[in-house]
């Protein structure tokens, strides 16, 4: 650069590690998304907050590194499952994490709705449903559901469909057959097996 006015410095201690590091944190994170998306689907919400938090350690200083928007996604899910489930959680910490969440799906949702807008009805119908609007949480869902057949994505289908036989077994007390059965068939399709094991000792039930 023959013009010092735009020569640019950089410290070596400062950027060499994230260089050499970014493979590594990259597998990381990928594992620990894995985690809480096996965590949610599974209902053992308890380990998901450790990988929450190291996730979030990570993405603060590894800029740019893939699965951010995987990431919002399922640890915001976990920390809607853990206000609902356990009322006695730290449900301001919780929910501000979860809020910043939906913010960026939302905008994300604007600016490409194939990749994100079903994810962001699917968030927002967990928000409603902490806040026990279980009929706009339900419109959510359904939304989520006909945007994937538009758009693809058929895991965010399948979670749709069961968080609405979730609410209608809380609201009437009993599962609802119909709506776990869509939730197997889309959970079948996405290679899910073990899931759909869970869902069909439920109807056995």
């Amino acid at each position: 650069c023959d013009n010092p006015t735009l020569a640019i410095t950089f410290s070596t201690p400062l950027y060499d590690p994230a260089i050499h590091q970014r493979p590594a944190l990259t597998s990381d994170v990928f594992l620990r998304i894995l985690k809480m998306q096996l965590s949610y689907l599974f209902g053992q919400i308890d380990s998901a907050y450790e990988n929450i938090i190291e996730t979030e350690k990570i993405l603060e200083v590894a800029y740019g590194i893939p699965l951010i928007q995987e990431h919002h996604l399922y640890s915001a899910l976990c920390l809607s499952d853990l206000i609902i489930q356990k009322p006695k959680v730290s449900k301001r910490i919780y929910m501000k994490k979860i809020k910043k969440s939906l913010k960026l799906y939302k905008k994300w949702a604007n600016v490409c709705p194939e990749n994100f807008a079903a994810k962001y009805h699917l968030l927002k119908g967990k928000v409603l449903e902490i806040r026990q609007k279980y009929t706009s949480a339900q419109q959510c869902y359904h939304d989520a559901i006909r945007l994937v057949e538009a758009h693809g994505q058929i895991h965010v289908q399948a979670m749709a469909y069961e968080r609405l036989a979730n609410i209608k077994d809380h609201l009437n007390k009993h599962n609802d057959e119909p709506l776990l059965q869509k939730a197997i068939i889309a959970y079948t399709k996405w290679g899910a097996t073990q899931k759909v094991k869970q869902l069909e000792s439920l109807l056995k039930d």
